[in-house]
């Protein structure tokens, strides 16, 4: 009784084991329409907006959990609703620049469900008023 108690334990253990290994990327599930994203016209002081697009490839809706900028002058607003599969989603992101020369920015997308989010990258010059 002992070793067949032991063996469901066994058998548990390497299924719990494989769950965990096969978590998604956000890779998995969405495509972006953009991988990265060159900004023109920034301009210091001036708020710059634009949209991260991407497509649910998967087979079931997925949901953004969060959006995050780099840092406190990038704001990204997620879609809120469930993106059906085959449907387009966005974060629209605002980048307020406070000084100007180039800069090298990132907006962290979560969605619900999956281990790794999506980072999307996004560059440019601000020019001074």
């Amino acid at each position: 009784m002992k070793r067949v108690f032991l063996f469901f334990v066994f058998l548990f253990s390497m299924f719990f084991s494989l769950s965990v290994n096969a978590q998604k990327k956000a890779d998995d599930v969405m495509k972006l329409t953009k991988e990265t994203y060159e900004l023109q016209g920034v301009t210091m002081g001036k708020p710059y907006s634009f949209d991260i697009e991407f497509t649910n490839i998967s087979k079931k809706p997925i949901v953004i959990e969060s959006a995050m900028g780099s840092c406190g002058c990038t704001v990204p607003t997620p879609t809120r609703t469930p993106i059906a599969p085959g449907k387009k989603g966005k974060v629209s992101v605002t980048y307020n620049a406070t000084g100007t020369g180039t800069f090298n920015k990132d907006v962290t997308i979560k969605f619900a469900g999956i281990a790794e989010p999506k980072i999307v990258y996004f560059s440019g010059t601000v020019a001074q008023k």
